[in-house]
């Protein structure tokens, strides 16, 4: 009984030993796998809309040559400060937030050296963009790890800018709502204008010159009846201020001529039969809002806010008695919504 009980504890000893030596190597290797991608470190930084199939191929390709890609995402480029790490090899920037080109910003995190390059994309990042995307990187962060000079130095930490892009046209359809006066609560408009816009740092700046065809008021008294139709051509400017990748904060002002045109109908005997009139009134305007991308190139926006007439007129019929028919609002609330595309 003594030799069982004695080999029976030999045994278990020999079990523990070899359990606490099995979790002790592996230990030892995820400490040294830790160790290893803590030394090989690349910082991925992609502005812009996410592409999950680029992201993972990056990620693939980094990892199988022995680095540790760690991926960031922000809404737009932005100047950034390449922090100093003894386990930091390089630092990638992609700019997604560009329609025909992706911009890639490798930095040697050691050496202070930038190495930029484009890819063209036209209107969709696919597979054969992507593999060029991979193969630049993983080229340029291996020959840094090997200890080459890769692109330009660089006499200060690195500044990564946002890239300058070109002016693009834009075509709008546009509604409006607006109050007018206290026999019209709401007019409605229904116009389209046509401009230019372009980024100028974080900033995306436009310009567009409308028309507008508005909803014809008719007011109606015993003597007579009045048409009044509106048409209106405005020059306005706007800033969008990002918020996200797709959604922009919009701040606009405009100038606009009103042509306002009358035709007073008499429907009695003693006042003037038909008499037709116009007016030019010079307004003001201002309104805040919202604008969303919907695609790369189409984008549709919100507004609301109010427009003040230079000069106000009131309408009235010359008989025995004045009868006013219109008098316009010396400020009024307006909401604008349009669709628009970008070219």
């Amino acid at each position: 009984m003594r030799a069982g009980c004695v080999v029976r504890f030999v045994r278990l000893a020999m079990g523990a030993l070899v359990c606490a030596l099995v979790v002790s190597l592996g230990g030892e290797a995820d400490a040294l796998e830790a160790h290893v991608e803590e030394r090989e470190v690349v910082e991925l930084t992609i502005a812009g809309r996410t592409d999950p199939k680029l992201e993972a191929s990056l990620a693939e390709l980094l990892r199988h040559a022995g680095f540790s890609p760690r991926f960031a995402h922000v809404a737009r480029p932005s100047p950034k400060s390449v922090t100093t790490s003894p386990y930091l090899v390089a630092v990638v920037s992609l700019d997604l937030t560009r329609v025909d080109s992706i911009e890639l910003v490798i930095v040697d995190a050691r050496h202070a050296t930038v190495l930029t390059r484009g890819v063209p994309t036209a209107d969709c990042l696919d597979e054969i963009a992507r593999e060029e995307i991979g193969h630049i990187v993983l080229f340029a962060v291996e020959a840094i790890r090997r200890g080459e000079t890769v692109g330009t130095p660089q006499p200060r930490a690195l500044v990564l800018a946002p890239p300058k892009e070109r002016a693009r046209g834009e075509l709008e359809t546009v509604v409006t709502l607006r109050t007018y006066a206290n026999v019209a609560p709401v007019v409605v408009g229904v116009g389209a204008a046509v401009g230019a816009s372009t980024r100028v740092s974080s900033f995306h700046l436009r310009g567009l010159v409308g028309f507008e065809q508005r909803s014809a008021v008719v007011v109606t008294t015993r003597a007579a009846s009045a048409r009044f139709e509106q048409r209106s051509l405005r020059i306005a400017v706007s800033a969008g201020v990002p918020l996200s990748a797709r959604t922009e904060l919009t701040l606009a002002g405009g100038v606009s001529a009103d042509l306002l045109a009358v035709t007073t109908t008499a429907l009695r005997a003693n006042t003037e039969r038909v008499r037709n009139a116009s007016d030019l009134v010079p307004v003001l305007d201002a309104t805040g809002g919202i604008t969303f991308q919907l695609a790369p190139r189409l984008f549709v926006s919100g507004a609301v806010g109010a427009e003040m007439p230079l000069s106000t007129t009131e309408y009235a019929l010359e008989a025995e008695r004045n009868v006013v028919f219109l008098a316009p609002d010396a400020v009024r609330l307006v909401g604008r919504f349009s669709l628009g595309v970008s070219f």
